[in-house]
């Protein structure tokens, strides 16, 4: 994944590295200045252990991002700002994870947001999701 940079892709707009084995977030796709949607889904060991924790502080500065799923993975305590640039943001099935989501909530609200979530997920600041 090292490969995946402006330098030898520069148009790429989309990339799906899900259902593979990293065991840290693969930092070099974000160089792409063209890059709007990022799928890192479901990172599972040999046993099938989730295995990627390690989450992308500062993913929302990224000046084209509107789309980024990042479900199905370890996700604890996540506490950089998430941006309202990515308009979906999917991070279902990831059991322990625990999120702020206070400063897109008004985009929520009107509609301009969509948050896929699991609705007994630790999300705080958003009064307009369905949370158990």
């Amino acid at each position: 994944y090292y490969d995946f940079s402006a330098e030898n892709l520069p148009y790429l707009y989309g990339i799906d590295l899900s259902s593979n084995a990293f065991e840290a977030f693969p930092y070099a796709p974000l160089s792409i200045d063209r890059l709007t949607v990022m799928s890192i889904r479901q990172q599972r060991d040999d046993e099938g252990n989730r295995i990627l924790s390690d989450w992308p502080t500062g993913i929302g500065n990224h000046p084209k991002m509107s789309a980024l799923y990042i479900g199905s993975n370890d996700y604890g305590l996540i506490d950089d700002v998430i941006s309202p640039y990515i308009l979906l943001f999917e991070i279902k099935h990831n059991p322990n994870i625990s999120i702020d989501v206070s400063n897109v909530c008004p985009y929520i609200r009107q509609g301009y947001y969509e948050l896929v979530y699991d609705s007994t997920q630790d999300i705080r600041g958003c009064d307009a999701l369905k949370l158990e």
